[in-house]
């Protein structure tokens, strides 16, 4: 039985180019659906004309039988919960507590009951301490853990989540997914995850992949995640484990393509060696030196004080207790600070929400503005603008468009173009690829790649992605609870099994399937940090 039927769904932001195009597809009741697609092709439209936060220009919404009008949107907002990609947007109460309560109260749910679920929901978020706190002042993370409590907590038919896991920590993103999984399967309940991250489409059983407005794939995963040459072409990527079994099929050794690491693992020993045996205070006395010319991993869960450690470096914030020495000056705890503006060209920020960097009526003000403030001529400030949104990957037809009419990432990458643009010596980037699809993430962390190697820009890059650690950056810093517990180089970092287990850092896939495969008896010896170099050792060990 279909729950949604879209049928020729058509919408425009300015009537030029219609943002989703004749879309049409259905949505079993029960089914856990992921939609994706590169930066601007429709899926976050798609999420809020669903719940008639837009009003489409033609076509149909069906949610359980009742079309979308104006006499059947407020039964509909009933059946369909959304947790936004910004999760500020959804924010009402004073306490985590009271914005929980929020849509409860508004449907008189029995105050007694209403303890009860709250806390049932904070819980199940990892949220039940901050259950008094301000929902404003909680890192990015943690908003997105509130936002989603509140939306659960209303049990809608259907559940929509908009990239509500990209600014999570691994292990929040785990947990989260986990949380995702249990609710399709013990309720049965409608699942609809918007998402970049081809890891999180295998938790799915029915994939949609939309290319500017329309619909151009769609199967389970499986049948998605084969077609690697038609989503290479649409900027998406395969997930780790089958580029591994392709690999390992190079070197003889061959598996079926799975989607979920462990049953690979399992595959792999089961064929291969059945004789095996197998109000506080967000930084506490930091003292930390960022090594120029490197680029740096800035990492730890959620509410460590990664964000908070950064707005020190262009005195966004001021320290307590302390200073920071930053080129050739010092910012102390008891001392006015002068010459900022001087200091915020050399330090550029790009934060983690980009929309509380965009501010000017179209695009290309917006990124001439910095430039601009700091003297530059006009002409010399567009034409180094209109290079900075090529080099983000925004064409022409950009520069006159509005930045809030953009998806999350395209604001991301005109935040990023905003910032190059001053050329700063120092970047700072605060989850600066959260919300990008895969090809687009890539390009910008290349670009900041080359930003370091060949113009000596220093970068520090604050992440959950491990991935992109490994791949991409010099050193690592750990932050744990407002502490700074590790700074070593990148390869220190990942061979210390006990910190990672520790702080329950998800490693990279890489490395994770190496402690699999250990538990399970197949113990490789060395560092194999590319997917090529793993497979041979595979491959040497199980062909024996």
């Amino acid at each position: 039985m279909d729950i949604l039927e879209i049928k020729d769904l058509t919408f425009s932001y300015d009537d030029l180019s219609d943002a989703v195009n004749q879309a049409s597809f259905t949505i079993s009741k029960g089914s856990y659906t992921t939609i994706i697609g590169q930066n601007g092709s429709g899926k976050s439209t798609i999420a809020k004309l669903i719940i008639g936060l837009l009003e489409k220009k033609s076509g149909s919404i069906i949610v359980d039988g009742l079309e979308l009008s104006l006499d059947t949107i407020d039964k509909i907002r009933q059946m369909v919960g959304i947790v936004f990609q910004n999760p500020d947007n959804q924010f009402i109460g004073a306490t985590v507590r009271d914005d929980i309560a929020f849509g409860l109260e508004n449907h008189q749910v029995d105050p007694l009951e209403m303890g009860k679920i709250i806390e049932h929901y904070a819980q199940e978020v990892n949220m039940i301490d901050y259950l008094e706190h301000e929902p404003t002042k909680l890192s990015g993370g943690q908003k997105q853990r509130v936002a989603i409590a509140g939306v659960l907590a209303m049990a809608p038919e259907i559940l929509i989540f908009d990239e509500a896991t990209s600014m999570l920590d691994p292990k929040g993103k785990k947990e989260i997914n986990d949380l995702i999984d249990e609710i399709h399967t013990v309720n049965d309940m409608t699942i609809i995850s918007i998402t970049h991250d081809i890891e999180e489409v295998v938790h799915s059983d029915h994939v949609i992949v939309l290319s500017e407005g329309r619909v151009v794939m769609e199967g389970t995963p499986e049948e998605i995640l084969i077609q690697k040459d038609q989503l290479k072409k649409l900027s998406l990527d395969t997930p780790f484990t089958y580029k591994l079994s392709e690999a390992l099929q190079q070197y003889g050794v061959e598996t079926k393509k799975m989607i979920h690491m462990e049953r690979l693992v399992d595959e792999l020993c089961y064929t291969y060696s059945p004789n095996t045996p197998f109000a506080f205070e967000a930084l506490k006395g930091v003292n930390v030196t960022f090594t120029e010319g490197k680029i740096t991993a800035l990492i730890g869960s959620t509410g460590s004080g990664k964000t908070t450690l950064v707005q020190h470096l262009n005195a966004l914030l001021l320290p307590t207790v302390g200073e920071v020495e930053i080129f050739d000056r010092k910012i102390k705890a008891d001392e006015p600070t002068k010459h900022l503006k001087s200091l915020r060209k050399q330090v550029g920020l790009v934060f983690q929400f980009p929309e509380y960097q965009l501010f000017e009526e179209t695009i290309i003000k917006d990124v001439c503005f910095g430039p601009l403030n700091f003297g530059v001529p006009l002409d010399e400030a567009m034409a180094k603008s209109r290079e900075m949104l090529r080099v983000v990957g925004l064409d022409e037809s950009y520069d006159e468009r509005s930045p809030l009419e953009l998806s999350g990432g395209q604001k991301r990458k005109v935040a990023i173009a905003g910032i190059l643009a001053i050329d700063p010596q120092l970047l700072v980037l605060d989850e600066p690829v959260a919300g990008l699809d895969p090809q687009s993430s890539k390009t910008m962390m290349e670009l900041f790649v080359e930003l370091n190697r060949q113009f000596n820009k220093t970068v520090l890059i604050v992440t959950h992605n491990m991935e992109h650690v490994l791949e991409y950056c010099d050193d690592v810093v750990v932050l744990d609870k407002g502490r700074v517990i590790k700074h070593v180089d990148k390869d220190e970092f990942f061979a210390d099994e006990r910190i990672l287990n520790e702080l329950k850092i998800a490693p990279p896939a890489i490395i994770h399937i190496k402690q699999l495969l250990k538990e399970k008896g197949i113990n490789l010896k060395g560092s194999y940090l590319t997917i090529d170099s793993l497979a041979q050792a595979i491959a040497k060990v199980v062909n024996k």
